[in-house]
């Protein structure tokens, strides 16, 4: 019996069955969703939640990020795990990126910007991410939260969908070369749908590639049949892909 050979066998399959390691972070990626530590920043949790899909490891893949609606601020980690889109992955086993979403802490007014970008500098090195592929997604202060990202660093994104969101934008030619998909009851009683409709026109005025969804109905919950819809997802991946990956 060649004994070196079999250690070498044995020792092989022990670590195939173990969770990938990230090399630059020390993060035990395993497929799924999973909570990791980050550094802690300004009105943000210290921790992300990340979902990887099957076969992760073979190559890279497009990323989401998600911004989460008001009511998730300073729950338990655990709550991620039952965001509008999370919910998603449990009927969609083979959904073909890699979400990562943030959580704000109780007491914040909203998302700030350059925290976000500074905590995707930090979890995109360790994941494998496609960076060049890089989309937002975000419902209600969420989706504020994400004009407001692509406003930042309008070359970072290939594309947004913000959903039921309320924001107002100065200058919002600086992201025209940003592809837009917005969504928003049009009854909406909480965020009137015009927010959204506007910031899309005066996309579209400036050579922008901006369009919305108006759902016919009231109540605020634009996201439930958005997210459930594929539609959206191969939009993302049928845009070209962002100017740069950072």
């Amino acid at each position: 019996m060649n004994i070196g050979r079999s250690l070498i066998v044995i020792t092989t399959l022990v670590l195939s069955a173990c969770p990938a390691m990230s090399q630059k972070s020390g993060w035990r990626l395993t497929e799924g969703q999973s909570i990791y530590p980050v550094v802690q920043r300004k009105h943000m949790q210290a921790h992300v939640f990340v979902f990887l899909p099957r076969g992760f490891e073979q190559r890279k893949w497009p990323v989401i990020v998600y911004l989460h609606g008001a009511a998730q601020r300073g729950k338990a980690a655990d709550e991620m795990r039952n965001t509008a889109i999370a919910k998603q992955l449990k009927t969609q086993p083979d959904f073909p990126f890699i979400i990562v979403s943030p959580q704000l802490a109780a007491n914040a007014p909203g998302w700030d910007p350059a925290a976000v970008h500074a905590l995707l500098d930090e979890v995109l090195s360790k994941l494998p991410a496609d960076t060049y592929k890089l989309y937002a997604t975000g419902t209600s202060m969420g989706g504020a939260g994400v004009w407001r990202l692509a406003f930042e660093r309008p070359a970072r994104f290939a594309a947004i969908a913000p959903v039921a969101t309320a924001d107002r934008l100065q200058d919002v030619c600086r992201i025209r070369t940003v592809p837009v998909w917005a969504f928003h009851n049009a009854l909406d009683e909480h965020f009137p749908a015009i927010n959204d409709s506007e910031l899309v026109i005066a996309l579209n005025r400036c050579d922008g590639n901006a369009k919305i969804t108006l759902y016919q109905k009231a109540g605020h919950d634009a996201w439930t049949e958005t997210y459930a819809n594929g539609a959206l997802y191969d939009w993302f991946l049928s845009q070209p892909t962002s100017p740069i990956a950072r």
